[in-house]
């Protein structure tokens, strides 16, 4: 029920544009959904999305990304971003049921 569209960093649901991203928030949101429905780790989430060596401050930098992300999702989307203490984070996709009572 939602489809990612690069130009524009685009987040639509259910055919309707929701929200448009920072270049980074969409970056890690396209990187859970691809990865759905694994946890993808603090360490793939950075490499992916600051391409950068961010050794002490990982946790904080990855934990500010998807509280950002959580917020311009709103509660629509925002419960689907899970997180596994010490596996990572996911995008959880909701059941057919759910969706198809939307």
């Amino acid at each position: 029920d939602i489809r990612l569209e690069v130009a524009g960093f685009q987040v639509f649901l259910n055919s309707k544009p929701l929200i448009q991203l920072s270049e980074e928030r969409f970056t890690l949101l396209s990187l859970l959904v691809e990865s759905s429905p694994c946890f993808v780790t603090e360490d793939a989430i950075v490499n992916r999305v600051y391409y950068a060596d961010l050794s002490g401050e990982k946790s904080k930098a990855v934990s500010m990304l998807i509280s950002r992300l959580k917020r311009d999702l709103g509660d629509t989307l925002a419960g689907r971003i899970q997180n596994q203490r010490g596996v990572g984070w996911a995008y959880v996709q909701p059941s057919p049921e759910e969706t198809s009572t939307r």
